[in-house]
């Protein structure tokens, strides 16, 4: 038999790694869009 303990730990711990890929992936899209915006305004 399973711990639910465990597994209550096991889902904290998936949802915590997620919300950081999460934030991780928003950053590594949307750096380059800001360098992107942040050039082509200092050219105009």
């Amino acid at each position: 038999m399973d711990n639910p303990n465990k597994s209550r730990s096991l889902v904290q711990f998936t949802a915590l790694t997620a919300g950081i890929f999460a934030r991780f992936a928003v950053f590594c899209i949307t750096l380059p869009h800001y360098l992107w915006i942040k050039t082509t305004l200092m050219d105009l």
